[in-house]
């Protein structure tokens, strides 16, 4: 029975029995749930136990090592794509890294006379040691100066003993204004 003021309350012990064996059956009913989820979960996970996951293997049942499906190893890459390796460390990577001596890129120093021009490509780095020197730059963006942190722009002296770096292949480089020393590294051209 329900209380006159609030109709939906129960009034009765039989009342509030039945509602908690009703929250019961909701309790019951989730965890049934929850245990017929796990159960089709390692149902499944069986299912591929059993058949060793040959369906996601390969639908022709053929393993790794077959002529369909060859293990490579390194002397089947070593006797087929040396020569391809060599051509490709030869004409790729050789012309980005420089000069080599035993594996290791090295300084080169080189005078330079007075009106002589030094040219790099990109990556190329110039270090002045003795004379004087000015920038040569046909762009107006300057030659960076590591040591510096500045942009040495056109016709401005370069500095001894500062690393420059040539950031594009772009007609960058130093003019010697008398006879001087320089060090570099990297791809240059003397004009």
């Amino acid at each position: 029975m329900a209380s006159p003021s609030n109709p939906s309350k129960p009034t009765s012990l039989a009342s509030l029995q039945a509602l908690v064996i009703l929250a019961n059956l909701e309790e019951v009913y989730t965890l049934f749930k929850k245990i017929a989820i796990s159960l089709l979960i390692i149902a499944v996970a069986g299912i591929f136990c059993i058949t060793g996951f040959s369906g996601l293997a390969g639908a022709d049942g053929v393993g790794a090592g077959s002529e369909s499906d060859p293990v490579v190893t390194a002397s089947y890459v070593t006797k087929y794509f040396s020569d391809e390796i060599q051509r490709f460390m030869d004409s790729v990577v050789k012309p980005f890294v420089g000069q080599y001596v035993d594996g290791n890129v090295q300084w080169e120093v080189s005078n330079l006379a007075a009106g002589q021009v030094l040219i790099g490509q990109a990556g190329a780095e110039i270090i002045v040691r003795t004379g004087q020197a000015v920038i040569v730059d046909n762009t107006v963006n300057g030659i960076p100066d590591l040591t510096a942190g500045a942009d040495l722009k056109a016709g401005s002296p370069a500095p001894l003993n500062h690393h420059l770096v040539i950031p594009r292949s772009d007609g960058r480089g130093i003019m010697a204004q008398g006879s001087i020393w320089v060090m570099y590294r990297g791809q240059v051209s003397v004009q």
